[in-house]
């Protein structure tokens, strides 16, 4: 249990922002808080998050939904604002639930291809994994995906870990 509390994250939505500091009072200092990426919701919006959850003392996380981003230029200068203003070191990075993509980017392998993330100063990212399959993509694409993300983390000096789905079955994971 100690290893969970101290090892542990959360998300927190951007509408539940104001109990920031009431939640930051029950963690430790600097908890991983995941801000998710939401259809719709601006960088800007994104980006009050990341400043809310820093000034509550903990470390916020912005998912990075690759087929939500509208513009490589306004994502790079997201990316450098999240880092140099609120000390955002890493973040999940995921393909994102869009049919389509919105802007220049269709998976989250073209976003660490571009080399946005390690030019932002980000140092580490979470990738989705799949204990229990994904609906809409084939088990092989999902490991050749991971394999030649783990390849493109190294090369870039990102360190790298993965985050699941909950699951209820141990072997799975």
């Amino acid at each position: 249990l100690s290893e969970l509390l101290i090892g542990g994250s959360l998300e927190l939505m951007p509408r539940e922002m104001h109990r920031a500091s009431q939640i930051a009072a029950l963690l430790p200092k600097d908890t991983c808080v995941y801000v998710p990426s939401l259809p719709g919701l601006p960088l800007a919006r994104t980006l009050e998050a990341v400043a809310t959850i820093r000034a509550a003392g903990l470390d916020p996380v912005p998912h990075v939904s690759a087929r939500g981003i509208l513009n490589k230029d306004d994502f790079r200068s997201f990316l450098k604002e999240a880092v140099s203003k609120y000390g955002v070191h890493r973040v999940l990075l995921l393909g994102g639930d869009e049919p389509k993509p919105k802007g220049p980017f269709a998976d989250s392998l073209q976003i660490l291809e571009s080399g946005l993330l390690v030019d932002s100063g980000i140092r580490e990212i979470g990738v989705a994994g799949y204990p229990e399959g994904h609906p809409r993509i084939p088990a092989a694409d999902l490991a050749a995906a991971f394999k030649r993300k783990q390849k493109l983390t190294a090369e870039q000096g990102l360190g790298l870990y993965v985050v699941t789905q909950f699951c209820f079955a141990p072997s799975r994971v």
